[in-house]
């Protein structure tokens, strides 16, 4: 998954709240595999 500039991805986790914000996307052509991942650890949705 390739993370674009001012994507916002928020944790799944109730009792997280967690957000996380995209300042810099990734480079073209270097997307990733993983989800990305807040301080809880339990994951993160667009």
């Amino acid at each position: 998954m390739a993370f674009q500039k001012g994507e916002t991805y928020r944790c799944s986790a109730m009792d997280c709240g967690c957000e996380i914000q995209v300042t810099t996307g990734a480079a073209r052509g270097k997307a990733g595999d993983h989800n990305p991942c807040c301080c809880c650890c339990t994951g993160g949705g667009k």
